[in-house]
């Protein structure tokens, strides 16, 4: 598991605190990478960020705690997997994943993409926006 996180996802505010702070550091790296361009380079209109990096921020911080609001509505399973797949390092990978979860190694693929489908249908339901 990372450091500092804990093994298991009952342990949400930990979780959530580290979010932020991932979100923080990458919002705070994206706007000194924009500062350092030049003034001549253009930005793809996909590629803007808003002249208030905290209004950005917010909206980021608002995006991830969408995530969490939706990772909650999971089953245990797919919270366990998805926590596995996305925020262990290193990567336990799918063998001893399923032997922790008790699945066979070539379920793992499909109980990704489901657990994916599903946490994308709860985003969506929220208005999640990419």
């Amino acid at each position: 598991m990372l450091p500092g996180i804990a093994t298991r996802f009952e342990d949400v505010d930990r979780l959530q605190a580290w979010l932020v702070r991932i979100a923080v550091r990458k919002c705070y790296k994206l706007t000194a990478k924009r500062r350092s361009r030049p003034e001549d380079v253009e930005i793809a209109e996909s590629d803007h960020v808003s002249e208030d990096p905290s209004r950005e921020l917010v909206r980021r911080l608002d995006q991830e705690q969408m995530i969490r609001m939706a990772m909650e509505k999971l089953t245990e399973r797919c919270q366990k997997v998805i926590l596995a797949l996305f925020f262990e390092d290193p990567f336990p990978g799918y063998a001893a994943l399923a032997a922790r979860l008790g699945l066979s190694p070539n379920s793992i693929g499909f109980t990704r993409d489901r657990c994916l489908d599903r946490l994308g249908k709860l985003l969506e339901d929220q208005g999640y926006e990419y």
